[in-house]
């Protein structure tokens, strides 16, 4: 889904969000066409707008952030794919989506800081991210190196100033 997508919109709320915007900026470094949207205006915008040919990638590990939800049911009505990532526990934002990626964490009654969903997230947009790149290494690993340097020259420049 990911590599066949034109346009790939990335959303998530609180710590989720964190996880959409590191991998957001993951695939555009590799030449995706990656959107990350955090503002519900912004992501309603967005997605009133997609084709079929666009996906958006909605993180939630409850799957029952109204925003969210709110998104996919445009995302639907518009005809674009849903690809979910959200905890395993059965959901609102699994029975929208297209496909799902499940992750696992046990949180503390409060969820005060999310670490465990958190973590998961994290660890399974990684493990995308590296699929990703082993899968075109014949421009994937240079965009990172380009990339890389582009970010040091233009700290060395800022340092020398």
């Amino acid at each position: 889904m990911l590599r066949a997508a034109r346009r790939i919109i990335l959303t998530g709320i609180g710590a989720s969000g964190l996880v959409a915007r590191n991998f957001g900026w993951k695939l555009t470094k590799i030449g995706y066409n990656a959107i990350v949207e955090q503002d519900m205006h912004a992501l309603l915008a967005t997605v009133q707008a997609m084709d079929p040919d666009d996906l958006l990638l909605a993180i939630s590990y409850t799957g029952e952030r109204r925003e969210i939800n709110m998104a996919t049911d445009e995302a639907l009505r518009v005809g674009g794919k849903i690809l979910a990532i959200t905890g395993f526990t059965p959901n609102a934002l699994q029975q929208r989506a297209t496909r799902c990626l499940y992750t696992i964490a046990e949180e503390q009654a409060t969820r005060s800081a999310a670490i465990s969903s958190t973590s998961a997230q994290m660890m399974l947009t990684d493990l995308l991210f590296m699929a990703l790149v082993q899968q075109d290494l014949e421009h994937a690993p240079e965009r990172i190196r380009h990339s890389e340097e582009l970010v040091k020259n233009w700290f060395e420049q800022r340092m020398s100033v």
